[in-house]
């Protein structure tokens, strides 16, 4: 990972701004570039790996510098035969700026942030690729803007205001992140997916240069999985023509197995559990199908309370604390430059996150039904914490009743109206809500978490690959039958291996994958099949743990805990009905419930708080 950070102010800057952010990063990695004059000072940092040359580059005029954290994919195809000399690849995004077409920002296939300073206006920009992979934050504060990749770098300028968002902490809290440009405070926002913002001293301006927009097919869904099949096979390409170390990391479900048979090249492949459980077994029989090198690391969770703190502030108290991967990363370095990884795979083409209702017997996925006047209420039901209907209404101190009605009515109708300047089917707005900005959704720390130790790249947001998903229609993607039929088309054998989640063939038809579930769960019924008993109660078949277990039993997680109700800024806060959150405790560290997903979010909440904390 690269990491960037940096001060504008057009009357003038002190550097020691921009410097406490730096220092705050540097210690991750092994390279910094600096660059400053009287109104501006920016350093990226970085692991020499990718984009090694020295940043900033700079017109040739010398007017405007500009850094990129991050890499491109496609610089090398967007330059063929238009230019006698290949520009790297912060050199070519300067060439897109001094051209000045907004819209050619959309041609870059790659996970990248850009600041710009043009000393001509003066101004600074920022600018976010086409899915936000990359986190870019920023706050105004005395005629200064600061920027940084990392909201704890910014708070090292212990001056900025830290006024609580309350909007942002209730999407926190109800749906596992935040929406839009809202971080945990109301004077810092993040930068969305696909979105410029410009600075020259008044109010910042946002604009985007792109827009998820859901489209026709332009293939047939009999073609589907031979196009699907060759666009994961460049996707990789690109993403791995370097000479430098690979590994994938390999679960035993579909989508990292689709990678290692789509890849061209030999390359090693990591796979991290509780155990070598089933995930592992299942992991380490598709890497000997294609002769990957295969490495087993066993989760240190006996670590995880040391590691929370850390892992929560790197992660901007948006996202629960990614803490599996602390104690293992600094392994993986020892023979892995970069990691590819399936994450996005999985809900864009096999619409894993699109709305749907589970059989009430076999717990057979179906599609919601949805309409007009219901939809934010379905789409609330669908991402809020699995705390039980009773706490999660009662969850915020009732005297603020109305306010938070009229917060999350506002996070709901935003997104849904930026949904629907440019598409119409209601479906497509779950989807919407996991890509505007990609790095905000659960699930995406780990990616984040890596990138502080080694590189990491995701074939899923490859732009050929996503244009294909926006144009498959809603049922090509939610029966799967597409997809599956890539992975057979792209390694027939490594579609015979068991899916580990499901424990069935990973290649069959979803409708005969539902008769088996149906099946399975009349033998446990029935008595003719016994669930499997594990003899740690930490311990999976998955490849994380069983975190209630772990927040029950580590002593620093219940010390915590059991403090939640004696901390006075948490009380201070008037935010929360302390009655019900003492309520959750209690049934959880008592095993009487389990408010897993919930404890997650209000401990990471909590270290977040201990940490950097809020202003009155």
């Amino acid at each position: 990972m690269t990491a960037i950070a940096g001060v504008f102010n057009a009357g003038g800057i002190k550097q020691i701004h921009a410097k406490k952010m730096i220092a705050e990063l540097e210690v991750y990695f092994q390279r910094k570039d600096y660059w400053e004059n009287k109104e501006f000072a920016a350093s990226r940092l970085h692991h020499g790996t990718i984009a090694p040359s020295h940043q900033p580059v700079i017109s040739k005029d010398g007017n405007i510098c500009l850094f990129m954290d991050g890499e491109l994919y496609n610089s090398d195809e967007l330059q063929n035969n238009k230019t006698s000399t290949i520009l790297d690849q912060a050199q070519f995004c300067l060439s897109l700026y001094l051209k000045g077409k907004n819209e050619d920002y959309a041609l870059l296939d790659g996970s990248f942030s850009l600041v710009i300073y043009d000393s001509r206006a003066p101004k600074i920009t920022l600018i976010t690729d086409r899915l936000g992979t990359r986190p870019l934050i920023y706050t105004l504060w005395k005629g200064n803007l600061f920027f940084s990749s990392h909201i704890h770098a910014l708070l090292q300028n212990t001056d900025i205001p830290r006024r609580m968002n309350k909007q942002a902490v209730m999407e926190y809290f109800l749906f596992q992140r935040t929406f839009g440009d809202n971080t945990l405070y109301t004077d810092i926002f993040a930068i969305p997916g696909a979105t410029i913002v410009t600075f020259d001293g008044g109010k910042p301006r946002e604009e985007k240069y792109w827009n998820l927009i859901w489209k026709k097919p332009f293939f047939s869904k009999k073609e589907g999985p031979f196009i699907i099949a060759e666009a994961i096979i460049k996707a990789l390409q690109r993403r791995t023509k370097d000479d430098l170390r690979y590994s994938l990391l390999l679960s035993g479900g579909v989508d990292s197995r689709m990678l290692m048979a789509g890849l061209e090249k030999k390359i090693g492949s990591i796979t991290f559990a509780p155990f070598k459980n089933r995930e592992y077994a299942t992991a380490k029989k598709v890497a000997d199908l294609f002769n990957s090198p295969h490495r087993f690391y066993p989760l240190q969770t006996e670590n995880y309370f040391q590691c929370w703190d850390e892992a929560t502030s790197l992660m901007g108290g948006m996202l629960k604390a990614p803490v599996g991967y602390f104690d293992i990363m600094k392994s993986f370095k020892e023979t892995t430059d970069i990691t590819l990884n399936g994450l996005g795979l999985d809900f864009t083409l096999r619409g894993s996150r699109l709305p749907r209702r589970l059989k009430r017997y076999a717990r057979v996925p179906w599609l919601l039904r949805l309409e007009e006047e219901t939809v934010g209420q379905s789409l609330m039901n669908n991402y809020k914490s699995n705390i039980g209907p009773h706490f999660w209404r009662n969850l915020f101190n009732p005297s603020l009743k109305s306010e938070i009605d009229d917060n999350i009515n506002s996070s709901m109708n935003g997104v849904i109206d930026r949904f629907k300047e440019h598409n119409d089917n209601l479906y497509n707005l779950w989807d919407f809500v996991t890509l505007e900005t990609s790095y905000k959704q659960d699930g995406y720390g780990s990616s984040l978490a890596i990138r502080f130790f080694l590189e990491d790249r995701n074939p899923a947001f490859d732009n050929e690959l996503i244009d294909i998903y926006l144009s498959m229609p809603l049922y090509w993607r939610f029966n799967q039958s597409i997809y599956r039929k890539a992975l057979q088309h792209l390694s027939a054998e490594a579609a015979k291996v068991i899916d580990a989640t499901s424990t069935f063939k990973a290649g069959l038809p979803l409708t005969v994958e539902a008769l088996c579930i149906i099946g399975n769960k009349l033998f446990h019924k029935f008595g003719l099949l016994e669930e499997e008993s594990l003899a740690n109660p930490v311990h999976t078949q998955r490849t994380w743990p069983n975190y209630d277990q772990i927040f029950m039993r580590d002593k620093g997680f219940r010390d915590v805990l059991m403090s939640v109700s004696k901390d006075r800024s948490i009380q201070e806060m008037g935010l929360f009905n302390m009655d019900v959150i003492n309520a959750i405790i209690s049934q959880f560290v008592n095993g009487e419930s389990k408010y897993m997903r919930f404890i997650f979010l209000l401990l990471t909440f909590c270290s977040w708080n201990k940490q950097f904390g809020f202003s009155k």
